[in-house]
């Protein structure tokens, strides 16, 4: 079940992490995959890395990627300021919609990406996306980098509405959390419930745990920015706000986590109480040297509620690091 590469150093904690790993994943009672990689060595784990999950919001890392790609070309500037309109407003998470509705707000460029990355902001993402040049050239960028296996295939807005089975999605216009409130409630029971049945095997914007650790693997090693571009888009992970309960809810206080959450919310009448997807991906700083570990965890039909698929997520971490860190001495 699991793949190791390096060296056997600390053969013991890898022979846990073959029982620990799945015991979690297992009391989720859902799909989980899982990997992580020591940068500095190639060390590495997988639980169900090759299999396919929902993305959600951590789709917003390609996206951000593909954005800063322009920029490290000179094709865009960071300190470009553009006016939100009321065509970018997008429901869901985030500040923006809830805040800037009324047109006169401008944003620089930078400000966009932060918001994406640390409060996950839904309308920031698709303007940023739309700024990268749009999905096309998100998945272009993934397939010069050699990785295969994520896909960007459409917008936030239009995500959320295949989610939520809302078929008559207004075209060229942002949609307010009012608006989407009345298109929620007039989609009908049977549509909701066969979205939802749809999601399980739906590979648009999806990842498998193996190549999103790839990509923070090539991000973290400079090969797939700039240096200044690298640096800022860590920096802006290791700001994330979502997710405090779960790659780094059960790491040693102070321990650097450049990271990026995901979340579909549950079934009808569950919400965000049950989510149908939780994920994190990012990467951990190691105390002492000991280098750093990319990881993702996807967890994906989990009956159980939010914090227990979160706890689920965040006792892998601590295995993980455990593990590696154990190996390293």
């Amino acid at each position: 079940m699991f793949a190791r590469a390096g060296e056997r150093v600390g053969l013991k904690h890898w022979r846990a992490l073959d029982v620990e790993l799945p015991r979690i994943a297992d009391s989720t009672r859902g799909r989980v995959g899982a990997a992580a990689l020591h940068l500095e060595t190639g060390r590495a784990v997988s639980l169900h890395g090759g299999m396919r999950f929902p993305l959600a919001s951590a789709v917003k890392v390609p996206v951000a990627l593909q954005l800063l790609a322009r920029v490290d070309r000179g094709e865009l500037a960071l300190d470009t300021m553009t006016c939100i309109e009321p065509r970018h407003i997008r429901p869901g998470a985030g500040v923006i919609a809830r805040r800037f509705s009324i047109p006169g707000v401008a944003l620089s460029l930078r400000n966009l990406l932060e918001l994406a990355l640390i409060v996950s902001d839904n309308t920031a993402a698709d303007m940023i996306l739309e700024m990268a040049g749009g999905v096309a050239a998100a998945r272009e960028r993934l397939l010069a980098l050699g990785i295969s296996d994520i896909s960007v295939d459409r917008t936030i807005l239009q995500l959320l509405a295949d989610i939520e089975g809302i078929t008559d999605l207004p075209q060229g216009t942002g949609v307010t959390p009012e608006r989407w409130r009345t298109l929620k409630t007039a989609v009908p029971v049977e549509c909701r419930q066969a979205a939802e049945r749809a999601l399980s095997g739906d590979l648009r914007d999806t990842a498998t745990p193996d190549a999103m650790v790839r990509l923070l693997a090539a991000i973290w090693k400079g090969a797939a920015l700039g240096r200044e571009s690298t640096s800022l888009l860590l920096d802006i992970m290791a700001r994330c706000e979502t997710g405090e309960d779960r790659l780094k809810a059960m790491l040693p206080a102070g321990t650097r986590v450049a990271h990026k959450t995901g979340t579909i919310e549950g079934p009808i009448g569950y919400g965000a109480r049950r989510p149908r997807v939780l994920n994190d991906v990012g990467i951990i700083d190691l105390p002492g040297g000991a280098g750093h570990v990319a990881m993702a965890v996807f967890v994906m039909g989990s009956p159980r509620d939010a914090q227990a698929q979160a706890s689920a997520i965040a006792r892998m971490a601590r295995k993980v690091y455990d593990a590696f860190l154990a190996a390293d001495q």
